[in-house]
């Protein structure tokens, strides 16, 4: 698969250079890669066209594969969708038109914009907005803002169910494994009305790490919404097992607190009724 490289071609030169082979555009900072769709059958025609193009993707910026098919479109994305050599990519097609329906439907999340061609693509997408530029909000701020909170709401659950069942299993430790449990049962059921419906819910719904008004106009903000939303996934959720055993552990080290300290603090003393502190009291 040739490949030519162009410093600051112009308009006319890089037409004619893209219609015989890809182009790679490169700066001292980044490269981009210029792909006319003549040239993708010939890229996934063998083994090796193939390879080496999925050699050159993880150096591009950015990858602009024009006058391209709909079933080319999709293709490129099944290919970085499916191929091990990226890893496990999350991927994310945009369009407008019908010709985008195929490669909308091929991507892990679907955009479609309603627009002059029709509204088939925002038909068949995941997601549909009016405007390009509304995409910026959808991704960096609702899609941030979600992976974090039901990263959170995971973490929550965990912590809540093995809050509950830890005490129980010490109190077993101590009464023969009988089976008992110290939690009456309209406790029982208030512990998951609480702490599943309306705790999680307040959440959800009221919380906020960045101000949803502020977050309108990002110029207010000292710090760029683009930059949180990658500082989320690297710091938060690429951790998800370290903090999945990070709540495992703290919910046994506050079993322990939650179960010894009153059971050691009440089981010793007498009511006024004379009985001694247990399950009477």
């Amino acid at each position: 698969m040739p490949k030519q490289v162009a410093s600051s071609p112009s308009q006319d030169a890089l037409y004619e250079l893209c219609i015989d082979s890809p182009v790679v555009i490169s700066t001292k900072s980044s490269s981009a890669l210029l792909l006319c769709g003549q040239r993708v059958p010939e890229i996934f025609s063998d083994e090796i066209s193939t390879r080496l193009f999925a050699n050159i993707l993880p150096h591009m910026k950015s990858i602009i594969v024009y006058r391209s098919s709909p079933a080319q479109k999709a293709e490129i994305v099944k290919f970085i969708k499916t191929d091990k050599s990226f890893g496990s990519p999350i991927t994310a097609a945009v369009g407008d038109g019908a010709n985008d329906v195929n490669m909308i439907q091929s991507a892990h999340t679907g955009f479609g914009i309603q627009g002059n061609e029709g509204n088939q693509a925002a038909s068949f997408s995941d997601y549909s907005i009016t405007k390009f530029e509304d995409l910026r909000r959808l991704l960096l701020w609702h899609g941030r803002t979600f992976g974090y909170k039901a990263s959170n709401f995971t973490m929550w659950f965990v912590f809540k169910a093995m809050l509950f069942s830890i005490p129980v299993l010490f109190f077993n430790t101590v009464c023969g494994f009988s089976g008992t449990t110290y939690v009456e049962d309209l406790y029982f059921a208030l512990y998951e009305v609480i702490m599943t419906t309306f705790a999680i819910a307040y959440y959800l719904m009221l919380d906020q790490d960045v101000c949803f008004n502020d977050s309108e106009n990002e110029a207010n903000l000292s710090f760029s919404v683009a930059k949180l939303y990658s500082y989320r996934i690297d710091t938060h959720l690429n951790f998800k097992m370290k903090r999945f055993a990070f709540f495992s552990a703290y919910c046994w080290y506050t079993g322990v607190i939650v179960f010894y300290i009153p059971f050691y603090a009440l089981n010793s003393i007498q009511n006024s009724e004379g009985q001694v502190g247990g399950l009477s009291m």
